[in-house]
């Protein structure tokens, strides 16, 4: 029993599926911010067999983007990454026009799946969907198991937390300012016996849509994220693992590896992605086996894990000096132009001639330092 051609329900059988553009507003790896207008450049687009574009742009590294400004379909946002608690809340954020693209696939499924006579039916007893019946079937979808009541209470107290500093607004002004003001010292850090520099930031400059040659380093291009490679004076790539045990030690709390991104990883450090397809690399490279995700180094020898330091509301001034303080000290105060090491004399005591009293002194201890790791600066 063939439907009706102009039954509603019918009707969104022949309707094409959108195309789907989705973007991270901010890379979570180096915190390289990405244009906001490709937004309404994809949604421009000519359609392709009348198939509109759709833009999701993830938001959770960024934070609220104005989406006066910049409309775009959906948006993800992480509450973690906003005010650090409570972790695993998202939302994702549903545009009108963008609801009955998400609906659309499995709609379709449905009604193939159904009998002619059943589907004829529900032709006949269709109603336009209201604005809550479709945030009903919304929800259904992508939220089945419903949220935690504590988890949202808990993000409205972020959001108070926010506005009692100042609004997101200044909070992200002032930690991509500390970010900024790291990026510039780190990269005047440099050996005094090779003058190499001592940091190699992982920056991203590659051109964007908007400018025809290489874009030169600009710090507003960037979020409260640095990431980056700390090197030897020959130029070699201090193991990471090294650099975060020994910065532990001074009450850093570093991130190493390549931090779920797999694709900036391989791409900035030109090294083999954790997740790449067995055909990339063989099972061993000269005897050594491929590497496991977490490893300072890849098969080949390259470096395969980066270090990233982030800064937030809880952030000063004092923070990135101290932190350029421990760079100093750990990595370059160490540095001398005796190429011969010095060896510590042994502690030679007196013959003892007679039984001395407690109170004589035979010798004094200055200092005691420490070498916890291996090509690294002592601690008093």
């Amino acid at each position: 029993e063939p439907a009706s051609p102009n039954s509603p329900l019918d009707a969104s059988l022949d309707v094409p599926i959108p195309d789907l553009f989705v973007f991270p507003a901010q890379s979570n790896f180096n915190g390289r911010r990405h244009p906001l207008d490709w937004i309404g450049r994809f949604q421009r687009l000519p359609r392709r067999r009348g198939r509109r574009w759709v833009v999701l742009v993830d938001a959770a590294a960024h934070g609220p983007i104005d989406l006066a400004a910049n409309p775009a379909d959906l948006l993800l946002v992480s509450f973690y990454k906003l005010f650090g608690y409570p972790t695993g809340l998202a939302a994702l954020v549903v545009s009108r026009s963008a609801a009955d693209a998400l609906l659309l696939a499995p709609r379709r499924a449905a009604l193939r799946a159904l009998p002619p006579r059943v589907r004829r039916r529900l032709n006949a007893a269709s109603v336009p969907m209201t604005g809550d019946s479709l945030d009903l079937e919304l929800a259904h979808l992508f939220q089945p198991r419903g949220v935690a009541p504590a988890a949202i209470r808990a993000a409205l107290a972020g959001f108070d937390w926010l506005d009692s500093l100042g609004g997101w607004s200044a909070v992200k002004a002032a930690s991509c300012a500390l970010a900024d003001s790291a990026r510039a010292a780190m990269r005047g850090l440099a050996h005094p016996t090779s003058g190499s520099p001592l940091c190699r930031l992982l920056l991203d400059e590659t051109p964007t849509p908007n400018r025809d040659a290489k874009a030169p380093f600009a710090p507003a291009q960037y979020g409260p994220v640095v990431a980056f490679l700390v090197l030897d004076a020959a130029g070699a790539a201090v193991p990471a693992s090294e650099v975060v045990q020994l910065a532990a030690l001074h009450g850093f709390t570093l991130r190493s590896g390549c931090f779920c991104n797999p694709g900036a990883c391989a791409t900035l450090l030109d090294a083999s992605a954790p997740t790449a397809s067995s055909q990339s690399l063989p099972p061993t490279v000269h005897g050594r086996r491929r590497r496991a995700c977490g490893e300072d180094r890849d098969a080949l020898g390259r470096p395969a894990a980066a270090l990233r330091i982030s800064f937030g509301p809880g952030n000063s001034t004092r923070d990135v000096d101290r932190w350029l303080g421990f760079l100093r000290f750990a990595f370059l105060a160490r540095a001398s132009p005796d190429p011969q090491p010095r060896h510590t004399p042994a502690l030679t005591m007196p013959a003892v001639v007679s039984a001395p009293s407690r109170t004589s002194v035979v010798g004094m201890l200055r200092a005691v330092r420490l070498f916890p790791i291996k090509s690294c600066g002592a601690l008093d």
